[in-house]
């Protein structure tokens, strides 16, 4: 994330945020004369505003991908919270959540792309298709970029794992549920017998299965990042063109 804070592109655009509207905000505090009265920004301001926001969401989303790493290393101590919710429950709750935010990344970055192009779409009708067949973008280096996420994301089946938790409540991983399945019953056992046990061969398949989640989670943060950085550096040009223009 340190590669791309430090971006081009990503410098250029917080760089113009923060020289127009950072600056205007302490000369507001400053004045002894408040007006209540909004003033009408310019089209370069609010070009500059929407840029700003929209890269700013590209990395709050990339930034939360990390979290799945943490999570999947945690789980709760609490006896309440182990009784009630198993540790398989647990990991599966956070691995949707990791699905739906890595291509909520590409998603925003068609937003991005539909903000620094002009292209007007509003933003709930722009879709994958809509912006890569868009003629104003089919022959830039950024079209190849987003489609090149994209083929990632559908050959490692993200998407179609992602459209399954959205669209049929819920993310399933037989080789997960196969250890929930034995863990459950180990857990009945122990119920009916009034007894604790250590599922030492059970804990043993749950602690592979994760390191072999994290492993691909690494590798696709990696990449993530990798086609991010080059991205922005796609847009320099186009953002810098429009704001000459306006």
């Amino acid at each position: 994330m340190k590669n791309l804070d430090t971006n081009d592109f990503s410098s250029i655009v917080d760089n113009n945020f923060h020289n127009i509207f950072i600056k205007e905000l302490k000369e507001y505090f400053k004045s002894k004369k408040k007006s209540d009265n909004i003033k009408i920004i310019s089209k370069k301001k609010k070009f500059i505003k929407d840029t700003f926001d929209y890269k700013q969401k590209c990395f709050k989303k990339l930034k939360e991908l990390n979290y799945c790493l943490v999570f999947l290393n945690s789980y709760p101590r609490m006896k309440l919270w182990r009784k009630t919710f198993s540790r398989t429950e647990y990991l599966m709750y956070h691995l949707e959540n990791y699905y739906k935010n890595i291509v909520g990344v590409l998603d925003r970055y068609l937003l991005l792309v539909n903000c620094v192009y002009n292209l007007g779409i509003p933003d709930e009708d722009v879709r994958y298709g809509l912006i890569t067949r868009n003629k104003h973008i089919k022959d830039q280096t950024v079209n190849k970029i987003l489609k090149s996420i994209y083929r990632k994301l559908n050959k490692d089946k993200i998407i179609s794992l992602r459209n399954t938790i959205i669209h049929r409540g819920g993310y399933e991983d037989k080789e997960l549920m196969e250890i929930d399945f034995r863990e459950n019953l180990y857990r009945l056992k122990d119920l009916m017998n009034n007894q604790s046990k250590s599922h030492t061969m059970n804990k043993l398949l749950l602690k592979i299965h994760i390191k072999k989640k994290q492993k691909k989670i690494r590798k696709l943060n990696e990449y993530m990042i990798e086609e991010s950085g080059l991205l922005f550096s796609s847009l320099l040009n186009k953002y810098k063109e429009k704001i000459k223009d306006l």
